[in-house]
């Protein structure tokens, strides 16, 4: 169920006996997107989407039909309707309307070498997909790839991050620097084709490129850099590091990591003027996308799940779950039940785990961690659980950290 930051929360309900119910973590959202109707968030395990005019809820998991656990990045496509999916081990689905479909090939492909997807740029019957080995071509209507563009010096590998495309060329930001292609060469897929753009003298990697107002925008650093004429001049520099940029209704969306308090989510314009600073703690933390829908914004955070700006006020979209997996001592006790989230290597050294134990009673989840109790700051890598049959109260061991012990 939804949980807004100001309301209560409502149970869970429960499936079909026989049926399998998923417990994924929800409280980290890495990526989001949006159809017009709905907003869709990528969590590292599983999606969920957001009805934009009810706010109702929809989980979406392996067990309701996605092919894989493990997202790593999104992409809705409004004009043919179909929502792109990349998972970790770079496999690829297309949620439809008349259902999913499966593109397992870059997964299966004999390749030595980074094969994870970082973007996605959909354009009609292609959608071209940035990953560690340089640009896919898919066929979006066949369900194929069509092509595969290595772009890197010599032909080899490049790990490419984002890909855009204006009226004359396509470009592509690449661990090598900012590459561009004619959009009339008769064969992008033959490096010679591509040019290696000077921006700022040398060619320092390129992590994210745009179409912004018929001018391409390039991130190189922390700062970004516009077209102008026939070269270069400075669009955009915070001061804090840039997680990622996002090109939406307009404006670009500059996702910026900082100290405590300090992260935020900057609007541009696309004459570099600002239309809005996005910041409050608690809500974003580590901001990793953010969206425009109208006067709306949406971002997506690491560490505080989704949450609505409207009017320089926000809402957080958490749902019902543990806030992570649980890879210690699991436990069932007076109809309760409990998972430790921490564990220890192979050698027995700490492992730095902070998301603590969780419980799970009466539909509810409840996490007990230094995020929710800062007197369990300091507290790490839980491994063991214990209820006492006197009172049912818990107990909990973290490796070298001591004993926690939860009244029930």
């Amino acid at each position: 169920m939804l949980l807004w930051v100001f309301s209560a929360a409502g149970q869970n309900t429960l499936p079909p006996i026989g049926s399998w119910r998923e417990h994924l973590p929800y409280g980290s959202t890495i990526d989001v997107t949006a159809s017009p109707n709905k907003v869709y968030a990528a969590t590292p395990y599983s999606l969920f989407s957001v009805d934009r005019a009810t706010g109702e809820v929809e989980r979406r998991s392996k067990i309701s039909g996605l092919s894989e656990v493990g997202i790593g990045t999104i992409e809705f496509d409004v004009p043919t309707n179909k929502l792109f999916i990349a998972y970790t081990n770079s496999n690829i689905d297309v949620l439809t309307a008349n259902g999913l479909k499966n593109l397992p090939d870059l997964k299966r492909e004999n390749i030595t070498g980074d094969k994870a997807v970082y973007h996605f740029y959909p354009a009609g019957e292609r959608c071209y997909v940035s990953t560690g080995i340089g640009v896919v071509v898919l066929h979006t209507e066949r369900y194929e790839i069509n092509d595969t563009w290595l772009i890197g010096r010599s032909g080899g590998y490049v790990k490419t991050y984002m890909f855009t495309a204006d009226n004359t060329h396509y470009y592509a930001a690449t661990e090598e620097g900012l590459k561009r292609v004619p959009l009339s060469a008769p064969n992008p897929a033959d490096f010679r084709a591509w040019q290696t753009v000077t921006v700022t003298g040398g060619t320092p990697p390129a992590k994210g490129v745009v179409t912004l107002g018929g001018r391409i925008v390039v991130q190189q650093n922390d700062s970004l850099f516009v077209q102008s004429g026939g070269g270069w001049q400075l669009f955009y520099a915070g001061g804090l590091p840039i997680v990622s940029i996002n090109e939406s209704e307009g404006r670009l969306l500059v996702s910026q990591m900082g100290g405590t308090g300090n992260a935020q989510v900057v609007a541009l314009n696309a004459d570099g003027t600002t239309a809005a600073v996005l910041r409050q703690r608690g809500v974003i933390e580590f901001p990793r996308k953010a969206i425009a829908l109208g006067a709306e914004y949406w971002v997506a955070d690491q560490y505080t799940a989704l949450s609505r700006w409207s009017g320089g006020v926000s809402e957080q979209f958490r749902l019902n779950s543990p806030e992570d997996i649980a890879t210690g001592q699991l436990l069932v006790a007076n109809h309760t039940f409990y998972a430790a989230a921490g564990s220890v290597n192979s050698s027995w050294n700490y492992l730095y785990n902070r998301s603590g134990v969780y419980q799970f009673r009466e539909g509810q989840w409840t996490n007990y961690n230094g995020f929710h109790y800062p007197q369990l700051t300091d507290l790490m890598d839980f491994i063991t659980v214990a209820v006492d049959p006197r009172d049912q109260s818990l107990w909990a061991g973290s490796f070298g950290g001591g004993l926690l012990h939860v009244k029930a």
